[in-house]
């Protein structure tokens, strides 16, 4: 509902610090991936039932495994952005090393990704 009333002001935005003209710009939502639109439960887990604790090597492993799932309601809103011409960018914290895998997990959960243009925006 936000998003539509949010189309409906071309100068309405979730970001009032913008730089002036921001409403030139074509509409874009941007959405954190980690437990908002992926998520990691089964990494989780697997920590609990091997009784280990979380680190950046068993976390990179994970995120080149592709397996994460959507999280309920990211795919229908992201599918739902894209169908009013909003450009859907997500936004992560996994280092820049495995932004294919994160992209390739995307990709093949049916997240709307663009070709050609840069959408995900890693560390």
């Amino acid at each position: 509902m936000t998003l539509d009333r949010g189309l409906e002001e071309p100068a309405w935005t979730a970001v009032p610090e913008q730089v002036e003209g921001y409403f030139a710009l074509p509409p874009a939502v941007i959405l954190d991936i980690d437990e908002t639109v992926l998520s990691n439960h089964s990494y989780h887990a697997r920590l609990v039932r091997e009784n280990r604790k979380h680190d950046s090597d068993l976390w990179r492993q994970w995120v080149l495994e592709r397996r994460a799932f959507a999280v309920p309601g990211a795919l229908e809103f992201a599918h739902y952005a894209q169908s009013r011409k909003v450009t859907v960018c997500y936004v992560t914290n996994r280092s820049h090393d495995v932004e294919d895998a994160t992209r390739e997990n995307l990709r093949a959960l049916g997240f709307p990704i663009e070709d050609g243009r840069d959408t995900i925006f890693s560390r």
